[in-house]
């Protein structure tokens, strides 16, 4: 899913062409990083977690880590931004369903609930998420910040909109 999903981004940015077996061997490899890090992060606290442990567990020298990825900051970028593409594949298509603002915000937040009622591992990291972004933007390297930038979920952009619909139709003040 996660290559998938690289892929797609990668052949957008690049005209369409399809990707070369390096540049899929690269994702690959990445994602392998990226998963290692996700499941580290989540067995243990991601302060506990090592660069070593995360090349151990993608089966991948340390150095190998870094030729991908310029600190544990960056792995929690790319972490984050999987898990918020993940629960925002795991809403319902209400957005466009006959609910009205008010369902919709409450229907939103009862998903939002729910999904890190699953892992409370999750909010947490997402913690650590937002203080990086605050705080140490400046310190993540620029092929993170692109693939920030570049990121499809919008959750902040998809509660604005049902607020903003609410507003219009005299649900929310």
């Amino acid at each position: 899913f996660i290559l998938h999903r690289c892929a797609l981004k990668f052949t957008s940015r690049n005209g369409g062409r399809m990707l070369s077996r390096k540049e899929q061997e690269y994702l690959l490899k990445k994602n392998f990083i990226i998963q290692a890090a996700h499941d580290l992060f989540i067995e243990k606290d991601y302060d506990k977690v090592t660069m070593s442990e995360i090349a151990e567990r993608a089966d991948f020298s340390r150095r190998t880590i870094y030729i991908y990825f310029k600190s544990k900051l960056d792995l929690l970028v790319e972490v984050i931004i999987k898990i918020f593409a993940d629960f925002e594949e795991s809403m319902p298509d209400w957005l466009n369903g006959d609910m009205d603002s008010y369902q919709k915000l409450y229907s939103f937040g009862s998903q939002y609930y729910n999904f890190y009622k699953k892992s409370p591992a999750y909010y947490a990291l997402v913690q650590y998420f937002d203080v990086a972004i605050h705080k140490e933007y400046d310190k993540l390297s620029d092929v993170v910040k692109k693939d920030l930038s570049e990121s499809s979920s919008d959750l902040e952009g998809i509660l604005e909109k049902i607020i903003i619909k609410g507003k219009e139709d005299n649900i929310f003040k």
